[in-house]
């Protein structure tokens, strides 16, 4: 019929509603002889569509693998209109044996369309293309990060296709370039089900990553207190500290997550233990004004008139944080001392005049109404405003320590 109609004078690159030409319904419903006697006829085999897809995305989608074969002998392998080659869009379908056809022809596995996905970003990603997934890593797809499938896998929540790879030997305890476990990654994004399967297939429950920091720590700060409870039910030290001195209960406090804070609290966390800096917990709910982490810490006992290296407590960090108000009148009504002063000899008063606004100007008035024989010398404050400036900064400083957003 096909035959009859090109006799007959049809156009070979006539187009429907959605820019598609013939050769692309026949690539999509795998008729390669009509393929090949379209292109006999001059077909354009680099034609696209509205959406940008060639021919060889339409074979590719369909799972037509000679088709597939017969296109790519014409040296056609362009991206659509989203950056996406036939191979980012068989990986993200799971059709391997299309996706293998096309690695073999030289299809780049480590091309990235607009968004910067590679091929195997959309596999790991896709419900269907885990079958795609150890194709792409075996033949040199890699990512920025390093993770391995197993991470990746661990990263999407995908209990079955980690499955799969644990059971064909994938590494458990493999690193990505910030030395991060699949543990970890299963952790940070809250699969507990992962996390289980990783721990009983060796995973390392204290192994540490960036800067030194566990699968706990990470759970803890992204606040997901099903996968803290697990990580702890197998016998993880809870007040293990990463490289900045900080326990779980720090970065729950850091984090402002108070039901990970009270699971940790319950599991028997130091209240008081203080990191490389001298911080305590109750100094990171002072400084992100996290009044109900600060309430359940003081209820435990915590101790709130704590110092750290630089002579501050919590109500220096308390008066310098825009967003601690409600914290600083608990604290005050809490027994902390408004008269202690840091290594330079300021006091919390100095740090709210310091940040200037109009909130942390009605806190020094409530400052000076808890204790009226804090001494403030006008004079002293101007004389020595720039070594003033360099204390509060150490508010600043409490703020960046942090950095758990890079893996």
């Amino acid at each position: 019929t096909v035959t009859l109609l090109l006799n007959k004078g049809a156009n070979v690159s006539a187009r429907d509603i959605k820019d598609r030409q013939p050769i692309h319904l026949a690539a999509h419903l795998g008729h390669l002889e009509v393929v090949r006697l379209l292109v006999a006829c001059s077909a354009d085999v680099s034609c696209r569509d509205k959406q940008g897809f060639t021919p060889l995305h339409a074979a590719a989608l369909g799972g037509h693998t000679e088709v597939v074969k017969y296109l790519l002998k014409h040296g056609i392998d362009e991206a659509d209109g989203s950056g996406n080659s036939a191979l980012h869009m068989v990986c993200y379908a799971g059709q391997r044996a299309v996706a293998s056809e096309l690695v073999n022809c030289g299809a780049s596995v480590n091309r990235s369309n607009v968004r910067g996905c590679t091929p195997l970003h959309l596999s790991a990603a896709s419900a269907d293309g885990a079958l795609c997934l150890e194709l792409l890593v075996n033949n040199g797809a890699n990512n920025k990060a390093g993770k391995s499938p197993l991470h990746v896998a661990a990263i999407h929540g995908h209990f079955t296709r980690s499955q799969i790879l644990l059971q064909n030997g994938a590494e458990v305890e493999c690193v990505d370039i910030y030395g991060n476990t699949p543990l970890h990654s299963a952790a940070k994004h809250g699969h507990e089900l992962l996390i289980t399967k990783l721990l009983n297939n060796g995973a390392d429950v204290a192994r540490r990553g960036i800067n030194g920091m566990t699968p706990l720590h990470l759970a803890v700060f992204y606040g997901f207190s099903d996968c803290c409870q697990k990580l702890l039910s197998s016998g993880f030290d809870i007040n293990t500290v990463d490289s900045l001195g900080r326990t779980g209960l720090h970065v729950a406090a850091s984090g402002g997550n108070v039901e990970c804070l009270k699971l940790l609290l319950n599991s028997g966390a130091a209240l008081n233990k203080k990191d490389n800096f001298g911080r305590s917990p109750l100094h990171y709910t002072s400084v992100n004004g996290s009044y109900l982490c600060t309430v359940a810490l003081v209820k435990a006992g915590a101790d709130v008139n704590e110092l750290d290296v630089n002579g501050c407590s919590l109500l220096h960090y308390a008066a310098a944080a825009q967003t601690s108000h409600r914290c600083l009148e608990f604290l005050l009504h809490s027994g902390a001392d408004p008269t202690l002063r840091d290594s330079k000899g300021f006091s919390p008063v100095h740090y709210a005049a310091a940040c200037g606004d109009r909130h942390n100007l009605k806190l020094v008035r409530k400052l000076f109404s808890w204790y009226t024989m804090t001494q403030i010398k006008p004079d002293h404050f101007h004389n020595d405003q720039q070594n003033h400036w360099k204390s509060s900064g150490n508010h600043s400083e409490m703020q960046n320590i942090v950095g758990l957003q890079q893996n």
